[in-house]
C-alpha cells in the first residue's frame, strides 16, 4: 500500500511539474537534423526563456493527423537548473539505439536527455516532433520533415507524416534536401518574429551534399535581439541583465522625478552580439529627494530603440503629520504635512475594524487643508492616511 501511495505522489508531482512549465507551440524551432552520419542528432533554439525542469519531448513517430504513432522512438529533455535564457540554441546527439541515455547536450549543462523506443533516423526521408505532455495527449511545439514535405493525403508511415494543425506556423519541410544532414546556415539577427519566419522557410536551410558528412549542430548565425533578463535599483545603484543580444550598441539610462519626463544621465556600452547572460550595473549619484524613476533605453548599431519597463526608488523621509482642526458628524477638516506633491487616500475605520468611507486626494508639498464630507455616528473612529510613496499615519476620532 505504501508503494503504491508513493507512485502516486510521484505521478502527482510528475504531472503538476510539466503543467507548471508548459511551453505555447513556437516556444521552441528546429534548427538542424543529422539524420544520415553515425553521430544522428538534431538541434533547436529557445525562443522564450526555458524554466527549470521545464519537460520536452521529441519523438520520429509520425502523426496520423488524428493521432502520434507508437511504433518509433521519444526523447525526454529536461531543462537544466537555472533554467535556459532565450536564443540559446540545444544540439542533443543519441549515440546508438541500444543506450538509454543520449549523449550529452550541447553546449554543456544545456540540460539532460533520455529515450524510449527505437528513436532512429532514417537516411531517405524522417520528421522530429516537439511535443510536452503524453503521446495520447500531445501539445505540440514544433516540427521538422528532413528531405520530404508533409503528407496532405494517404497514410502516414513510420517516415512519412502528416503536420499537427496547432504547429502549421512553427514548423519547417525540406523536400528539396536530398541529403538528411540539414541546418540553418544562414546569417540571421532580428526580431522574434523574423527569425520565426527564416527557420520555418526552406530558404536559407542547406544540405552537407554529402552523406558522411555531418553538419555542425548547432548551427551559428542566428542571433535573437536582446531580452532583458533583469532590471532593479538598490540604494543608489540599477543593476540590470539580458538573457540574449543582438546588434546592441549601448543603454541609455533615463531618469524622472515624475514617472513621465525622462532625461538621460549616462550611457552603459552592450555586448554587441551574445547569447549568454550579461550583467550590467549604474550608479546615480545624484538622486533627488523624493521619488527617483528610471527606465533603460536599449540602443541598437542602427539606431533602432526599445525602453525597459519603469523602476522606482525614493530618497528621503516618507513621513507624514497630520492633525484633525474640527470634528462633527456631517464634516471633518483635517491638516496634512507632505514632504511632496502626491496622490493619497484617507480612510475612515470604525473601532470594530469596518471601513466606513474612503476618500482619494491630492497633497501638495508642505501642509493641506482637507475638508470631507461626512455621516458619522456618536463614537470612535480612526483616521488612517495613506500617500503613494509609502509613508501612513493614523489619528483617533471622537464623535460626540
Amino acid at each position: 500500500m505504501k508503494k503504491l501511495l508513493l507512485l502516486f505522489v510521484i505521478s502527482l508531482h510528475l504531472q503538476f511539474t510539466e503543467k507548471i512549465t508548459a511551453l505555447n507551440p513556437g516556444d521552441i524551432l528546429f534548427t538542424g537534423v543529422n539524420s544520415e552520419t553515425a553521430a544522428e542528432g538534431f538541434s533547436f533554439i529557445a525562443m522564450v526563456a526555458i524554466p527549470a525542469g521545464t519537460v520536452i519531448k521529441f519523438t520520429d513517430n509520425p502523426y496520423s493527423g488524428t493521432t502520434l504513432g507508437t511504433s518509433e522512438g521519444t526523447l525526454t529533455w529536461t531543462a537544466p537548473a537555472g533554467g535556459i535564457a532565450s536564443g540559446t540554441q540545444i544540439a542533443i546527439f543519441p549515440t546508438s539505439t541500444a543506450v538509454s541515455t543520449p549523449t550529452a547536450s550541447s553546449p554543456a549543462g544545456t540540460g539532460t536527455s533520455t529515450w524510449t523506443g527505437n528513436f532512429a533516423l532514417v537516411n531517405s526521408s524522417d520528421q522530429i516532433l516537439a511535443y510536452q505532455g503524453t503521446g495520447t495527449s500531445p501539445s505540440f511545439l514544433a516540427g521538422i520533415s528532413v528531405s520530404a514535405s508533409w503528407l496532405t493525403t494517404g497514410a502516414a508511415g513510420s517516415n512519412t507524416s502528416y503536420l499537427p494543425s496547432s504547429i502549421v506556423n512553427y514548423s519547417v519541410a525540406l523536400p528539396t534536401l536530398s541529403i538528411g544532414n540539414v541546418a540553418y546556415t544562414s546569417n540571421i539577427s532580428g526580431s522574434a518574429a523574423q527569425i520565426l519566419a527564416a527557420l520555418t522557410s526552406a530558404t536559407g536551410w542547406t544540405s552537407s551534399g554529402v552523406s558522411t558528412t555531418a553538419q555542425t549542430l548547432p548551427p551559428s548565425g542566428i542571433v535573437l535581439p536582446i531580452t532583458i533578463k533583469s532590471f532593479n535599483i538598490s540604494n543608489q545603484t540599477l543593476f540590470f541583465s539580458t538573457a540574449t543580444e543582438s546588434q546592441n550598441s549601448h543603454f541609455e539610462i533615463g531618469h524622472s522625478q515624475n514617472g513621465k519626463d525622462f532625461a538621460s544621465i549616462g550611457r552603459v556600452e552592450g555586448s554587441g552580439n551574445s547569447t549568454t547572460t550579461q550583467k550590467y550595473q549604474f550608479e546615480d549619484k545624484n538622486q533627488a529627494q523624493g521619488f527617483n524613476y528610471y527606465r533603460l533605453k536599449q540602443v541598437d548599431f542602427d539606431g533602432r530603440f526599445e525602453y525597459s519597463k519603469i523602476i522606482s526608488t525614493y530618497v528621503g523621509k516618507k513621513n507624514l503629520d497630520a492633525n484633525i482642526i474640527s470634528a462633527q458628524s456631517e464634516q471633518l477638516k483635517i491638516n496634512i504635512q507632505s514632504t511632496q506633491n502626491q496622490d493619497a487616500n484617507i480612510n475612515i475605520i470604525d473601532i470594530s475594524g469596518r471601513l466606513i468611507a474612503n476618500y482619494a486626494i491630492f497633497l501638495e508639498k508642505d501642509k493641506n487643508e482637507i475638508t470631507l464630507d461626512t455621516n458619522l455616528q456618536n463614537g470612535l473612529y480612526i483616521i488612517k492616511v495613506s500617500a503613494n510613496n509609502g509613508a501612513q499615519i493614523s489619528k483617533l476620532l471622537s464623535i460626540k
